[in-house]
C-alpha cells in the first residue's frame, strides 16, 4: 500500500478503495496517507496526534496506518489549566518518540 501511495503522490485513489463496502471511511484514510506522504513522511517515521476529534483521530491513525507512518497518540488538554505544563508534556513526548511532526486540529492550538 505504501508503494502506491508513493508513486502517485497525488491525492488519486487505487481502485480497491473506491470499491470496499466502507467507501467514506477508505477514501479518507487513503486520502490522510497520501498527505502524509505527500508531507516527505517515510514508512517507519513517526507522527504524533494530538486529535480531540474522535472521528478524526480514528481516521488520522489509520492514514497513518496505511501510510506505513507510526502514530504517536497524546492525550488532549482536557482544560485550559497548567497550559504550560501541557505544552512541556507534549515537547517531550514528541522528542522522546522520535516523530517528525505533529498532527493537530485548529480547535486544539488554542
Amino acid at each position: 500500500m505504501t508503494m502506491l501511495i508513493k508513486q502517485r503522490r497525488s491525492w488519486e485513489l487505487p481502485e480497491s478503495a473506491a470499491t470496499s463496502e466502507s467507501v467514506y471511511m477508505n477514501r479518507r484514510e487513503w486520502l490522510k496517507a497520501a498527505g502524509f506522504a505527500g508531507l516527505g513522511l517515510a514508512k517507519g517515521d513517526r507522527v504524533a496526534l494530538v486529535i480531540a476529534d474522535p472521528r478524526e483521530f480514528v481516521l488520522t491513525f489509520l492514514g497513518a496506518a496505511v501510510a506505513g507512518v507510526v502514530a504517536v497518540p497524546i492525550y488532549p488538554r482536557a482544560s485550559f489549566k497548567a497550559k504550560n505544563a501541557y505544552v512541556d508534556t507534549v515537547t517531550h513526548i514528541v522528542r522522546a518518540s522520535g516523530a517528525r511532526m505533529l498532527v493537530t486540529l485548529e480547535e486544539t492550538k488554542a
